[in-house]
């Protein structure tokens, strides 16, 4: 798929910068071809994913199970506390750990705006996304960051979300039938995240679903992309609009 290819074309890039960059200051051959393999191993495992469904007493909510895959060589030595927000209207003030800046694709295909309809909860506003699906390259995605703009290339910023066991978040379709990426981590550059994960396309339905990712075993002492999605004609041929709600990460 030609986002896929796209995505793959500028991670590469950036993790063999970084790797690049690292092999200057290794001083003995052998770290210098673990770190090569490590950056064959991150292109590998970039997109790869699976979904298990919650068990039936849980009916409303979708645990998912990613694979990861590890890049980062910065280290942050204290963990913040749980839980840890990216996305909560609810809150007063709202949590501002995360902006959402990383434009990726067919920048001009995609629309995220506060929205008062299909509400997870009355009187708050939740994430409404509009994807008209009109673009060259067939892709669009977001990503939430700290701070703004940061693909990897900012020193400052980031956080230590080892203690995070999970990552929650709501979504749900205007129609059903949407279908869309949901990842977190993967900047790359001189300071990338500690991990990478994807769990695959999931096809959202009308009304709201809790979705949870499984965290544990994990690398996450360095996250500064701490949520993201993904979106493309192949799968959304007519675009897509769907909403979030209620993103954050658990103990």
């Amino acid at each position: 798929m030609s986002y896929q290819r796209n995505m793959f074309c500028f991670n590469m890039l950036q993790i063999f910068r970084a790797v690049l960059v690292r092999c200057n200051r290794l001083q003995y051959s052998m770290q210098r071809g673990r770190a090569l393999a490590v950056a064959g191993l991150v292109a590998g495992l970039l997109f790869a994913g699976s979904v298990v469904w919650a068990e039936e007493e849980d009916a409303h909510t979708v645990v998912l199970y990613p694979r990861s895959a590890r890049t980062n060589v910065l280290s942050r030595t204290k963990s913040v506390a749980m839980p840890f927000y990216v996305h909560n209207s609810a809150l007063n003030p709202p949590p501002r750990n995360f902006a959402a800046s990383g434009f990726m694709g067919d920048v001009s295909d995609l629309r995220v705006m506060g929205s008062y309809t299909k509400l997870l909860k009355k009187g708050v506003p939740c994430i409404k996304v509009v994807y008209t699906g009109k673009g060259a390259s067939g892709w669009a995605g977001l990503a939430w960051q700290n701070p703004a703009d940061n693909w990897g290339d900012k020193a400052r910023g980031g956080y230590n979300l080892s203690k995070a066991t999970h990552l929650v978040f709501w979504a749900c379709g205007e129609k059903g039938g949407e279908v869309v990426e949901f990842k977190l981590g993967g900047a790359a550059g001189l300071y990338p995240d500690s991990t990478t994960l994807t769990i695959g396309s999931i096809t959202l339905t009308p009304n709201w679903v809790r979705y949870v990712i499984d965290l544990q075993g994990e690398d996450l002492h360095y996250i500064s992309t701490g949520f993201g999605f993904v979106v493309n004609t192949m799968d959304n041929p007519e675009g897509c609009t769907f909403y979030i709600d209620e993103v954050a990460y658990f103990d």
